[in-house]
C-alpha cells in the first residue's frame, strides 16, 4: 500500500520546497496545495478576461514620447494625438 499525504503534512511540504529550491530555475512564486492552486487560476483567468475586455481602452490610452526638444525635454502624447497633462506625463 503506497503511503498517503495527510492534509498539512511538514515532511511533504519540506520535500515540495527542497524540490524547488534544488531546481535549476525555480519559480519566484510557488503555491502550495490543491485549492490554492485551484483559486488563483479561477481568479487569474477572471483578470484575464477583464484585461481583454478593456484592451482597446487601454490601447487608446498609450503614450510615445516626441522626440526631445532643443531645451531636452519631451512632450508626452497619446496615442489618438492628444497632448497629456503634464501629472499624467512620466
Amino acid at each position: 500500500m503506497a503511503a498517503q499525504t495527510k492534509l498539512g503534512d511538514p515532511k511533504a511540504a519540506a520535500a515540495a520546497l527542497l524540490k524547488v529550491v534544488d531546481a535549476e530555475q525555480p519559480p519566484l512564486r510557488v503555491l502550495s496545495g490543491v485549492a490554492p492552486t485551484h483559486m488563483v487560476k479561477n481568479l487569474y483567468a477572471e483578470r484575464l478576461q477583464t484585461w481583454a475586455d478593456w484592451e482597446q481602452v487601454s490601447r487608446r490610452r498609450r503614450r510615445r514620447l516626441t522626440p526631445p526638444g532643443a531645451d531636452g525635454e519631451q512632450i508626452a502624447v497619446a496615442a489618438d494625438g492628444d497632448l497629456l497633462p503634464p501629472g499624467l506625463r512620466s
